[in-house]
């Protein structure tokens, strides 16, 4: 088995091709910037992309056109690159829970697909290309559906933009306030989310790298399948770091997302292993 790695500069793809060496997995990087200088490879695994919370060269998170040219676009490009390797017979896409959107409803991968913002739309249309592209060629695609990863991105330095923030990052710098008690500013003490530490996604990722299709393309969720409203997740930072704290609110209205995992635990063997309480704790202690 060798692998390409695309997005290897990335928060995911970096740490993930950490691992790659230290298993001694073989692999090569894709450079889009370069998409001929590729060699033999039988399976990928794309990282490759932005995210709302991504830091581009300037500073600055990216803009809805920058998201369509990383994740449409060079996915296409990518396409058009690996359908010239004849070995290859494995393609795993890191894809997103906002390609559902929110719902009131635990998500399953029979639910609906329904992204309420820009992002959810370019993850939701990559997928779709991935699909056709496993249809067309018969090589075995997944597209594992990740909800919110808990770990550390790149260190953010010398920028005056007002920059959007992972709700990890965000509360530990709003934890790191000097002001006691802290001023924490979330979205709504409501909203619900499905928290995964990157070491658990990592481990399906590699779950998935021995799994063999029975159709030409599968979606499957990788998700800890607890929802966390984001009062709960800051009163568990108050703790671990006995602090004191008042939340100040920016939104009024409330939304809920929760994933299923029970597919990848039945045809992955997976389940995510590590505790909110635990992830926390390592996250600060990186």
């Amino acid at each position: 088995m060798k692998l390409l790695v695309t997005g290897s500069n990335g928060f995911l793809g970096s740490s993930f091709t950490s691992l790659l060496k230290e298993t001694n997995i073989p692999f090569e990087t894709y450079d889009r910037v370069k998409p001929n200088q590729i060699g033999n490879f039988d399976q990928v695994v794309h990282f490759g992309g932005l995210t709302p919370n991504s830091i581009l060269p300037n500073g600055k998170n990216p803009t809805d056109r920058d998201l369509y040219q990383a994740n449409v676009i060079g996915t296409r490009n990518l396409l058009d690159q690996v359908l010239k390797n004849k070995l290859l017979n494995l393609f795993i896409n890191v894809g997103s829970a906002a390609e559902y959107g929110t719902s009131s409803t635990i998500i399953d991968e029979n639910s609906p697909a329904n992204p309420i913002d820009y992002y959810g739309q370019t993850k939701l249309e990559q997928s779709k290309l991935i699909q056709e592209f496993a249809s067309q060629t018969s090589v075995a695609a997944l597209n594992l559906r990740v909800f919110n990863v808990i770990g550390h991105r790149r260190a953010i330095t010398n920028s005056s933009e007002k920059l959007s923030l992972p709700i990890f990052e965000s509360l530990e710098r709003q934890f790191k306030q000097i002001k006691v008690p802290k001023n924490i500013v979330i979205s709504n003490s409501h909203n619900v989310r499905d928290f995964l530490h990157i070491d658990d996604l990592f481990a399906g990722i590699v779950a998935s790298l021995n799994y063999r299709p029975v159709t030409v393309f599968e979606n499957i969720n990788l998700c800890s399948g607890k929802g966390v409203s984001l009062g709960e997740l800051v009163k568990l930072f108050a703790k671990i770091l006995k602090v004191e704290y008042i939340v100040t609110e920016t939104q009024k209205n409330y939304s809920l997302s929760v994933g299923n995992c029970t597919k990848a635990s039945k045809l992955l063997s997976w389940k995510p292993k590590i505790t909110l309480e635990e992830s926390i704790r390592k996250f600060l202690n990186d």
